[in-house]
């Protein structure tokens, strides 16, 4: 079982990965919905890096 935190950046690591078999499965723009809700302030911080 994962807290609601760890699903949340499973979900977020999940949404950004590449496939590097298939490129053409890779999306061209990814919109993100509050994806940092529910995280606590470190990993907001991170998410938000990452996303910049």
């Amino acid at each position: 079982q994962l807290s609601g935190g760890m699903r949340k950046r499973v979900s977020f690591a999940r949404a950004i990965m590449a496939n590097p078999d298939n490129p053409k499965d890779n999306p061209e723009v990814l919109l993100y919905d509050e994806p940092t809700a529910g995280l606590d302030p470190i990993a907001s911080t991170v998410i938000e890096d990452l996303v910049r």
